[in-house]
């Protein structure tokens, strides 16, 4: 699986396991959640400290077997998660109609 800084993934992955972590410093959760994008890329990744999205795992969305979409930090961490239902999906621009332009030929006098 290949990780891009700062950018949700653009496939789904499944959550395999949680496994929750002592508190931040500030008293926020941490996990390490076990992903799985099924094309045999799978790890075990760490939360990062404080991030909103930590209050979402164990909810409907985010529990073990369900498909998310995450971000991560340059350092590997997960800084974003999101549930597949909640990302929306990428489609081709809509066309657009142009007019056809009207052409007018000098007249022969």
């Amino acid at each position: 699986m290949k990780i891009t800084p700062g950018t949700l993934t653009p496939f789904a992955v499944q959550l395999v396991a949680i496994e929750r972590l002592r508190n931040s410093t500030n008293g926020n959760p941490r996990y390490s959640l076990f992903i799985d994008d099924q094309s045999g890329g799978c790890g075990e990744f760490t939360t990062s400290s404080d991030i909103s999205s930590a209050y979402e795992i164990g909810n409907p969305g985010y529990r073990v077997g369900d498909w998310v979409h995450v971000a991560f930090t340059r350092a590997g961490r997960i800084s974003l998660i999101v549930a597949h239902q909640e990302v929306e999906p990428i489609s081709e621009p809509a066309p657009v109609h142009v007019p056809e332009a009207e052409i007018f030929l000098p007249e022969n006098s």
